[in-house]
């Protein structure tokens, strides 16, 4: 029981530190990051438009008369292009399983 209560203490005490401090790092460089997103955003803009009309017309494409290889070729080019559409949009995506596994490391390490 005595575990069960550290246990949360600590957890407690980690929520609570770490939104003060990535509030305050977020706050310093808000100007500087919203004139690089937006300079970036509208460059990135049209690449990603053309990107995704392109697998658009991959997808209205009749495939029933396609060989083999053309069908693998068009495979490869809808991941590239998936690829650089998810690049595109940048940013740090958590999965569920991996914050999981980040809590149960902090909980061992404790």
């Amino acid at each position: 029981m005595k575990k069960y209560t550290f246990y949360t203490m600590t957890i407690l005490l980690f929520l609570s530190i770490m939104p003060s401090q990535l509030r305050a790092k977020t706050n310093v460089n808000a100007i500087s990051y919203s004139t690089k997103k937006t300079i970036v955003s509208a460059e990135a803009t049209a690449e990603a438009n053309a990107i995704i009309t392109r697998l658009n017309e991959i997808k209205a494409l009749d495939k029933s008369n396609l060989t083999a290889n053309e069908k693998q070729q068009l495979r490869r080019e809808v991941r590239t292009l998936n690829t650089k559409v998810k690049k595109l949009n940048g940013g740090v995506y958590f999965s569920a399983g991996a914050l999981v596994v980040i809590l149960l490391l902090v909980l061992l390490i404790v």
